[in-house]
């Protein structure tokens, strides 16, 4: 895999694109295979710590920039087993720690803007809920949206304490990460077509602790008051499955997928 970072690649870029949302104009540029690139586009407002994500007022507006820049990702541990061996701004990016991840990575295949209604693939990435970030090296989408025509969006979420947390005394609910995925989810739906995805050909993949994450978004979706749809219309889990309880002994566990 190549190690050069999409803000490498977009800095060496000099076609620009633009995606007319309804919170104002996104700039991006084209990677080189000519992938239209967004990068760190906010999908709700900056949150408070240990407090419910909040999405964008009605009345927001991006930033006049291009979104061309790996700024920040998640505060997480740096002790990170998982990935030993890898640098480890090739894990989380060239930004800086933040608590507020709660972005996302948009790349449209090259037909873009000219086409669009493409299929879109959400990417939950892993790490144990504990680390990892969509500018990873190991989620770069432009490659795979050249080819298969799909839009790719890669979703920050906050990790570690910021993101799972939860306590009685104070009272902290908790499963923040879990809840800022959702919301990118409801974003998603309500603003992909403006990068030529289609909302209703949504499918949300994760792996490792994005594959669990998957499930939780699936088990809340499946809660979901009557008459309300999911923002997704399918899912795929790389690595976790659904664990179920049998209801005769709930002692023992099993797996499908």
């Amino acid at each position: 895999m190549s190690r050069v970072h999409l803000q490498e690649e977009l800095a060496r870029s000099t076609t620009k694109v633009t995606a007319d949302t309804r919170f104002g104009p996104i700039h991006g540029r084209r990677a080189a295979n000519g992938a239209a690139v967004f990068l760190e586009v906010p999908y709700a407002l900056p949150p408070a710590r240990f407090q419910d994500p909040v999405p964008l007022p009605a009345s927001y507006r991006y930033e006049e920039k291009e979104y061309i820049l790996e700024s920040k990702y998640a505060v997480q541990p740096k002790n990170d087993g998982q990935a030993i061996g890898i640098p480890y701004e090739d894990k989380v990016g060239l930004g800086e720690p933040s608590e507020d991840p709660l972005f996302v990575n948009i790349v449209s295949p090259p037909s873009f803007p000219a086409q669009g209604n493409f299929p879109v693939k959400v990417y939950i990435h892993g790490g144990f809920l504990q680390f990892g970030s969509p500018h990873g090296l190991s989620g770069q989408a432009q490659f795979i949206s050249a080819e298969r025509s799909e839009v790719w969006v890669n979703v920050g979420y906050r990790l570690s304490a910021f993101g799972f947390l939860a306590s009685d005394e104070p009272k902290i609910d908790g499963n923040f990460g879990f809840k800022d995925q959702w919301l990118a989810l409801l974003w998603i739906r309500d603003n992909i077509k403006a990068f030529g995805g289609n909302p209703d050909d949504v499918q949300v993949t994760g792996l490792s602790a994005g594959a669990h994450s998957v499930h939780q978004l699936l088990h809340h979706a499946s809660r979901l008051p009557a008459g309300e749809k999911a923002p997704f219309q399918t899912a795929n889990m790389q690595s976790n499955a659904i664990v179920w309880h049998d209801p005769e002994d709930p002692c023992r566990a099993s797996t499908t997928i």
